[in-house]
């Protein structure tokens, strides 16, 4: 009886020999040794490779999907920035030419396209006055306004404490929309506004004649000839107090005064030596008592 081994035909010992580790699956049958070896070894490494690649793959979309998210967001950073006020005006210079005059207590986030289908976006929180470029547009999105301008000068009121939102413009034409409502977009010209009620129940376009909506960047309050009670409403809104004028009479007296730079002592003071009025504080409150028209108004 012949020896396993002499079964063993030449080329399946030569290859077997090579190997470290003989494994134990291994047929020794003279006929189906080395075809079943050598498919089943084939087969093994064919599998392995598909494993390889799709576990090879996996990694490579994980790995572009990650640095993708990383440049999104290294490039929104870099496109995008914060900026607010304290108790001062800020300017501001924005990429893209455009230059702003932020108020006191004022926040923006501001948006730089990057590419040509896009435009530069501005979000403002409180008042703003913009000087937007002559070469690209800018969108500015105010509670639920959308104002689009280019190569135009407006001031933006949108304060918190407020439930309106005003669009004021100085220079060119800009294009506002309601976003609570289906209004038509307006064209708001020079020495227009568009006044936007908070909802989106009242939006409508009308001429501007506040000569004090640039107060806060100006520094000067203009009267002329207006009744006190409308003076005292832009001067609380300008100074931040809250007056209250007990004589009916001096409500309805009429000013005409310019305050350029002013603290609100000098205000008062101007108002109690033109109506002889007295004045004294309660809480937060600045009171005028008594007190008669001056002769002049």
């Amino acid at each position: 009886m012949k020896e396993p081994n002499e079964h063993i035909d030449k080329l399946f010992k030569q290859n077997i020999e090579q190997l470290e580790n003989i494994p134990s699956s291994i047929n020794w049958n003279n006929i189906k040794g080395w075809k079943e070896y050598e498919n089943r070894f084939f087969q093994d490494t064919f599998h392995f490779r598909k494993r390889m690649m799709f576990a090879a793959a996996i990694i490579f979309l994980v790995t572009a999907g990650a640095i993708t998210y990383y440049m999104y967001n290294k490039q929104a950073r870099e496109l995008c920035s914060f900026e607010g006020s304290n108790k001062l005006i800020k300017e501001i210079y924005l990429k893209g030419g455009h230059h702003c005059f932020l108020a006191p207590e004022s926040k923006i986030q501001y948006c730089r396209r990057n590419n040509l289908n896009q435009a530069d976006t501005l979000f403002l929180e409180g008042e703003g006055y913009f000087e937007t470029s002559q070469m690209e547009p800018l969108v500015i999105i105010a509670k639920n306004t959308v104002t689009k301008c280019m190569n135009s000068k407006l001031n933006i009121k949108s304060l918190n404490s407020s439930k309106l939102s005003i669009i004021s413009t100085v220079k060119g034409e800009v294009n506002t929309r309601c976003t609570d409502n289906s209004f038509p977009e307006m064209k708001i010209a020079p020495s227009e506004r568009c006044v936007v009620y908070e909802g989106g129940i009242y939006a409508a376009k009308e001429t501007n004649d506040d000569p004090n909506y640039l107060a806060w960047k100006t520094g000067t309050l203009t009267f002329n000839n207006i009744p006190l009670a409308y003076a005292i409403r832009t001067i609380e809104d300008y100074y931040g107090v809250t007056i209250e004028v007990k004589s009916k009479d001096v409500k309805y007296c009429r000013i005409t005064s310019e305050f350029e730079k002013t603290g609100i002592d000098e205000v008062l003071k101007y108002i109690q030596n033109s109506y002889k009025t007295k004045i004294r504080k309660s809480n937060n409150t600045i009171i005028l008592e008594d007190g008669m028209c001056h002769l002049n108004n």
